[in-house]
């Protein structure tokens, strides 16, 4: 097979494997529903909605949920700007959306930054661009930390993930601007960069902290290659230290911080957030991971070995790395006393991977120019290397296996989100959560002002999250009252 064949081949099956696992995550949104705080945010925006079928009026009415919690609950203004405007709130038949708006955001701001990176700066083929991008999705995805709050439930989802892929895009953005060869281009890169870096800055304290801190340090190592930084860099980081600003400054912080019993001192908080994330290197690796950076390694080499970078100092990069990573979870840990909830540990696992394959990509840059310089000598290992990939050659179809093999491997697993949307579909528990959403939505949607409800029999574990009880003055029950102007509301006593 020849080297391009091979490559055509490689990038086809990494992108089929990748759609296949989004399969039944697919089909399993239909019977996807809105749940806890969807009710909250959404409520002023979907009453809008159902009196006057007016975009404007939406607008308004989540520029008034804004307003109302900044001084009463919450700052984080572009956060709450998106969980305002779940799709429930035009009907809860485009619920279903949620985990396409979700998959969508994250492949495409995956596609734009590696391509920025990889093909812009490193001079990569289509074909490896591809590959790697899609491996890294394919991880990440099928091994998401909480499936629920990571596709499904759209208020925990929009807030991390989301937002998290407008970061990957801003530092596409920062990263463009530097080869940007029209003035007009630089306008426009220039406008997003200020328009995300703010909108960052007003989401979760998590991301807008790590943002800057990841961005600050990238642009320190660039001044010390002898480079000038951009002024985009130091646009971006103002713009988000200002939307941080902002929302720290917000009244109603201090009424949700109350409510917390103790914190720890930001030392203790940095400490702890280096001792968690120390256990991420062991516990978020698995043999399947393993496998599909082995397969990407060769990618890696051939971009690595063609670039004009140094890779002087791999240990020094996986320290600073590291502690870029922990930024992310030291917010929370200072804010509540631990790492933070599933769906922040989601990102955290889509950061790890990054990460991981960054590291992965400067020790084997390192390693090539320590064989250049004559200090390393892997004759042995390409011996082997060369014998292996000499006898796949001569049967193309069992090297098209084996690639097939390690990139369905993290779909395997019995808790990958492939697997379990599955499980969930074939057991008729999805079917059967949405059966009885849907007959409660009709008492919701009814004249009564006191609703008793059935209680849910089934909770799947990928689609169900929090739930109204017995109790009608529980926050859920209050939340959903609130969003369908009850009295009250409340499941039937147990018998």
């Amino acid at each position: 097979m020849k080297k391009r064949s091979y490559d055509k081949v490689t990038t086809a099956i990494t992108i089929i494997i990748y759609l296949i696992s989004l399969i039944p995550v697919f089909i399993l949104a239909r019977y996807n529903y809105p749940s806890a705080d969807d009710y909250y945010y959404g409520a002023y925006t979907y009453q809008a909605w159902n009196e006057h079928h007016s975009i404007t009026a939406v607008l308004q009415a989540a520029m008034q949920t804004i307003k109302e919690l900044y001084y009463t609950w919450q700052g984080t203004f572009s956060g709450i700007f998106l969980m305002t405007l779940q799709p429930g709130i035009f009907g809860s038949q485009w619920y279903f959306l949620v985990p396409f708006i979700i998959i969508s955001s994250l492949t495409a701001s995956y596609l734009f930054l590696l391509k920025i990176i990889l093909k812009d700066y490193f001079k990569a083929s289509t074909y490896h661009w591809l590959t790697l991008t899609f491996s890294l999705l394919l991880i990440s995805i099928a091994l998401a930390h909480h499936k629920a709050q990571a596709f499904f439930w759209y208020n925990g989802t929009v807030y991390y993930s989301f937002i998290f892929s407008l970061s990957l895009f801003l530092i596409g953005c920062l990263l463009k601007y530097p080869l940007a060869k029209s003035n007009r281009s630089k306008f426009i890169l220039l406008f997003f960069i200020i328009l995300l870096s703010f909108f960052i800055g007003g989401g979760n304290f998590a991301t807008a902290l790590f943002t800057p801190v990841l961005i600050t340090v990238s642009a320190l190592c660039f001044r010390l290659s002898g480079k000038k930084i951009p002024v985009p860099i130091y646009v971006s980081v103002i713009c988000i230290l200002a939307g941080l600003f902002i929302s720290a400054l917000a009244p109603g912080n201090s009424v949700r911080q109350d409510m917390q019993t103790h914190t720890p001192s930001i030392i203790l908080s940095i400490l702890k957030t280096v001792g968690s994330c120390g256990k991420d290197l062991i516990r978020w690796q698995n043999p399947a991971v393993i496998l599909i950076f082995i397969f990407l390694s060769p990618i890696l080499y051939k971009i690595a070995k063609n670039s004009p970078f140094k890779f002087k100092y791999p240990l020094l990069i996986s320290i600073i790395s590291f502690g870029v990573y922990c930024s992310f979870y030291v917010p929370t840990y200072y804010a509540v006393g631990y790492k933070g909830p599933f769906r922040m540990l989601t990102v955290g696992k889509y950061i790890f991977y990054w990460f991981l394959l960054f590291n992965l990509f400067y020790y084997i840059g390192h390693i090539i120019r320590k064989r250049e310089a004559g200090i390393y000598n892997f004759s042995l290992i390409r011996k082997y290397i060369t014998r292996v990939n000499t006898h796949l050659q001569k049967y193309p179809v069992c090297k098209c296996l084996l690639i097939f093999f390690v990139l369905s491997g993290p779909l395997m697993f019995s808790d990958s989100t492939f697997r379990m949307a599955i499980s969930e579909l074939k057991s008729g528990e999805a079917a059967q959560y949405a059966k009885e959403m849907k007959a409660r939505e009709k008492f919701y949607l009814s004249d009564e002002k006191n609703i008793v409800v059935e209680e849910l029999t089934v909770k799947p574990e990928m689609l169900y999250h929090l739930d109204i009880t017995t109790n009608k003055n529980y926050w859920c029950n209050i939340n959903v009252s609130r969003y369908f102007q009850k009295e009250s509301v409340r499941t039937k006593d147990k018998q």
